[in-house]
């Protein structure tokens, strides 16, 4: 039988559309020169031949939609398990979309950065845009190269991107809030995410609407600035449990920092939720592996991912079409660090 492109692909380990685009001129210069090069070493070593059919599937190939990837969090994007999931998303739905993804891993949100590269790469399709809300002149790099962009994120209120997909974060943290006060938790901490974050600022929103529905005051010594990390979570626990009274309760931002809250609260010798109980927000995977599991808010992550290919190809598609934004729901995931298998006053948070 004689080689296929397939044959090539595996016996170098690198996919299909890779070798399709190293043989093909039109197409070469969007492979990496040394990937290239093994590719055609091994069609001179293994005697592959082109036939019609052949160029016709990489002419095919050569059309499907490249998508670029990045973020303004790099390299710590890759380090969250919640943000790796939005990614394992996007792949998803792109390789289900017959779609090619470019990482571009512009370190510290380097806006002169993103904007060399893309240039680079003047052949993308559209671009995905995730933890963009810091940096404005991201948004600004990719107008002014007219590439379709859609964000990863809520961008209510934003000029910067009028495409985007998000999780409410205010509702979701109302809920958890909520949650707490029918569980007859009156004096409620929170520790915030990262400053400028625009998830940070809604869930303090969230968080501030709960105890105002239910005639509870914000008391400022309640509130506590985190980091979106375990190491924030951990520094911030010790700094509530310094001082007492202790908050019958704490709402944390997010799932990491909420176990960086249980370490510390483990080492204070304090009680979760007997003493002190918890809420998170993300629902990431170690969430339900904690001691206690955490109770939190998840949002589909993989869903976020898969909804902004989908949007964006929509838009590439029809650039002329309206598309609104898509919310992605939050739930509540009840488990034992918020008490509710406690015996405890009923409380409406009506």
């Amino acid at each position: 039988m004689p080689t296929t492109l397939k044959d090539i692909a595996k016996k170098i380990n690198v996919s299909y559309s890779t070798v399709s685009r190293a043989i093909n001129p039109d197409t070469a210069r969007l492979v990496n020169p040394r990937t290239r090069k093994r590719v055609l070493e091994a069609v001179k070593k293994y005697g592959y031949v082109t036939n019609h059919s052949a160029a016709m599937l990489r002419r095919q190939i050569a059309q499907a939609p490249i998508i670029g990837f990045t973020s303004d969090q790099f390299p710590h994007f890759l380090c969250g398990e919640y943000p790796v999931k939005v990614f394992s998303g996007v792949i998803a739905e792109a390789e289900k979309q017959g779609c090619d993804i470019e990482l571009f891993p512009v370190l510290q949100g380097n806006s002169i950065e993103l904007s060399r590269q893309l240039q680079l790469k003047r052949n993308l399709d559209g671009v995905v845009i995730y933890g963009h809300e810091s940096r404005p002149e991201f948004a600004k790099a990719l107008a002014e190269l007219q590439i379709p962009t859609v964000a990863i994120g809520n961008c209510q209120g934003q000029s910067s991107y009028h495409f985007y997909v998000y999780c409410d974060g205010r509702i979701g943290a109302q809920a958890a809030v909520e949650h707490l006060l029918r569980l007859g938790r009156r004096r409620i901490a929170i520790i915030l995410g990262s400053v400028g974050s625009i998830d940070a600022e809604l869930r303090f929103e969230g968080y501030r609407l709960a105890l105002k529905k239910s005639g509870i005051p914000v008391e400022k010594e309640l509130v506590f600035q985190g980091g979106f990390n375990r190491a924030s979570g951990f520094e911030q626990g010790q700094k509530i449990l310094s001082s007492k009274p202790y908050p019958d309760a704490i709402f944390c931002s997010n799932d990491d920092m909420a176990i960086g809250l249980l370490r510390a609260m483990d080492e204070s010798g304090i009680r979760c939720p007997e003493d002190i109980a918890v809420v998170g927000f993300d629902d990431i995977e170690q969430a339900q592996y904690t001691i206690p599991p955490l109770t939190t808010i998840t949002q589909s992550a993989d869903r976020l991912g898969q909804s902004a290919v989908a949007l964006l190809l929509q838009h590439i598609r029809n650039p002329e079409q309206e598309l609104n934004p898509i919310e992605i729901p939050t739930h509540l995931i009840v488990r034992q660090s918020c008490g509710a298998y406690l015996r405890a006053p009923a409380y409406s948070a009506a």
